[in-house]
């Protein structure tokens, strides 16, 4: 397994052929590891969110994925609403 790095959020362990995605601005960021088709612009417009606390926005994707995030206050992890990557 690779270690991936992300500022702020720590390591994340991926298998291979696992898709890991971030956004970032300073303290706020979040990752999403897992089947997820959103765009880099998609990730990067969910940081306002991130930033107050909204985590449910992070949950509305299409596919199977899991959520690490962060705004300096609080961590934020979940699996996909599906179930089929439980926490």
């Amino acid at each position: 397994m690779d270690g991936v790095v992300i500022e702020g959020l720590g390591d994340a362990c991926r298998a291979p052929g696992a898709r890991v995605r971030a956004a970032c601005d300073g303290p706020v960021g979040f990752a999403v590891v897992g089947d997820c088709p959103v765009t880099q612009e998609e990730l990067s417009a969910a940081l306002p969110a991130v930033r107050v606390g909204r985590w449910a926005e992070l949950t509305r994707w299409p596919g199977s994925y899991w959520v690490v995030a962060e705004n300096g206050r609080q961590r934020f992890v979940c699996g996909d609403l599906a179930g089929f990557r439980a926490v």
